[in-house]
Order: structure tokens, then C-alpha cells, then sequence
């Protein structure tokens, strides 16, 4: 039985894996992740997976002409494209408390518009965006980012691996036998750690234990 496995890591954005099996079919993978992602996958042990990554993209915050026009654009998807929902001075305070980051512009609307509903207005007003942060309990962006880079908070660092006894690294806990038509042809030793092992679809291997 053949057995394929493929691995993919996220470093920062969108990044494009390319990989061939042995009919040449490609396969292509794309995955996504947040920022944080860049320091936790630069792992030493995860160099090889890293050469794959064909593309690598980053989306950076939006600016406040971006803000507005993304703001526009879902209200208009959710029916509202024919009211003012958000007066023109309220852009400038979104822009300052979510700094332009797409998931907390959302968070700060949804709560200014439920503060606007609740003290029965039909427009967002400036109140309402202080009121929201007051209740999210936000400081400006600018004021939120250098508390993260100074705590060291922004960028986490990836815990490294610790190091195997040396006795467990030379500890055998079994091996394999790679045969062909019958005949065997390698046999490897298991020890401590991860060993991959890669063959053709009529290859048959047989794992023992050690005594």
C-alpha cells in the first residue's frame, strides 16, 4: 500500500507550496495565517519545508481612505448602500483605534452601531465610537502597538526544542526491512527522533522490534 504525505507551513500571509509525486501530477497548496506566524514557524528543523514555499504575500493594514471604502463595501453587501450609516466624522476615530486592521474595524462597528441602535439613532455618531471604546475597553492603536513591541508581546518568539539525552539518541527501538520482489534489499535502524522514509508503490516494508 502507498502512502503519501504532504506538509505545509504558513510563514506570514499567503504562501504557495508546490510538490510532484511520481507521475509528475502537481499539487499546490495555499494557506494563510496572521502575522504572529512569522516567528513561530521559522523553526531550524522546518528549513526543508520552508524551500518549498514557492510565493510568499503580505497583506499590511489599510489605510484610511482603504478603511472607508472597505466600510462602505459591507454595509452596501449587508442592504445598507442607500443610507449614511457612519457619519464622515466618525472615519478618522475608527481609523485611530483600529489602525486600520480589517477585524478590528469590524469589531469597533458592530459595537458602535449597536450603541447608536440602543440610544435610538440612525446614524453612527462620534459619541458612539468613544462609547464602543469605552466598552472594549480599547486605547488607540498607536499606544496599543508600542505597548506589544516593548512587552515583546508583537512578535513571540517560538519556544525551542529541547535537546534529547544522549543516551536516547543512540537508543534503538526497532527496525525496518525495505525488500523488493521478495528479496530484502536495506535494512534500517529506528532510534529516538523521526526517520522518513520514501519508496516505490511496489516496495513492501516490514517493521520489527528490537529485542
Amino acid at each position: 500500500m502507498r502512502r503519501r504525505t504532504v506538509a505545509a507551513r504558513a510563514r506570514g500571509g499567503a504562501p504557495a507550496l508546490g510538490s510532484r509525486d511520481h507521475k509528475d501530477k502537481v499539487l499546490r497548496i495555499i494557506l494563510a495565517g496572521q502575522p504572529e506566524l512569522n516567528d513561530k514557524l521559522d523553526a531550524p528543523e522546518l528549513v526543508q519545508l520552508a524551500q518549498r514555499i514557492r510565493l510568499r504575500f503580505h497583506l499590511g493594514t489599510l489605510s484610511i481612505e482603504d478603511m472607508r471604502a472597505y466600510i462602505q463595501h459591507r454595509l452596501e453587501v449587508a442592504g445598507g448602500a442607500d443610507r449614511e450609516i457612519f457619519s464622515d466624522d466618525t472615519f478618522e476615530e475608527i481609523y485611530r483605534f483600529s489602525g486600520g486592521v480589517p477585524r478590528l474595524v469590524n469589531t469597533l462597528c458592530d459595537t458602535s452601531m449597536l450603541s447608536a441602535y440602543n440610544a435610538d439613532r440612525d446614524t453612527v455618531s462620534v459619541e458612539d465610537i468613544m462609547t464602543a471604546v469605552e466598552e472594549l475597553r480599547w486605547v488607540d492603536f498607536s499606544t496599543r502597538a508600542s505597548n506589544l513591541v516593548r512587552s515583546g508581546a508583537a512578535r513571540p518568539k517560538c519556544r525551542p526544542r529541547p535537546p534529547q539525552a544522549p543516551m536516547m539518541q543512540h537508543l534503538v527501538v526497532g527496525r525496518v526491512l525495505v525488500s523488493t520482489e521478495g528479496r530484502t534489499v536495506q535494512e534500517l535502524t529506528l532510534r529516538v527522533g523521526r526517520v522518513i522514509v520514501a519508496a516505490p508503490p511496489t516496495t513492501t516494508c516490514r517493521s520489527t522490534a528490537a529485542s
